[in-house]
């Protein structure tokens, strides 16, 4: 489903479009004249604009799985939510500090879980890489599961 704000401008054809678009199948956000957006992608990218500017367009596309599932779990609770967002052509701040806030949260419980856990101390001291891989996978899925609950699965 494409959610497109109420505000409409012409582009450089001639043609009305929306300010605002969300493509909740993709997770793709397009914008027109959002200078928050566009610089935080400039300072996230380093000024390698691998993501698409186009003047005052501008367009990305989430790929994480937090924000895949926060998108599909407020479509089918608050469909409302995203549709004032896009209206105020705010739903790439939001969707932008959803997929950061996650990432830290799930960092910081893996790191937290990890200074306790007395199996992983044991592998790192035997040098066991593979078991080391395998305890640092499941604290990590314990940590999205914990987080995800909280921050993602909210409407």
């Amino acid at each position: 489903m494409i959610i497109k704000s109420k505000e409409r401008i012409f582009d450089a054809n001639g043609r009305e479009v929306p300010i605002c678009e969300l493509d909740t199948k993709r997770c793709l956000v397009k914008s027109y004249h959002n200078v928050t957006m566009i610089k935080t992608l400039l300072e996230y990218y380093d000024g390698d604009i691998s993501v698409n500017l186009h003047g005052e367009w501008c367009e990305y596309e989430f790929f994480s799985e937090a924000i895949k599932y926060h998108v599909n779990y407020v479509m089918a609770h608050n469909p409302s939510k995203f549709t004032e967002l896009v209206n105020e052509n705010a739903i790439f701040q939001y969707l932008w500090s959803l997929d950061l806030k996650v990432l830290n949260e799930v960092q910081a419980q893996v790191e937290r879980w990890s200074e306790h856990a007395e199996d992983l101390k044991l592998a790192r001291k035997r040098g066991d890489f593979l078991q080391i891989a395998r305890i640092e996978k499941m604290l990590d899925l314990q940590a999205r599961e914990v987080v995800y609950s909280c921050l993602v699965y909210r409407a």
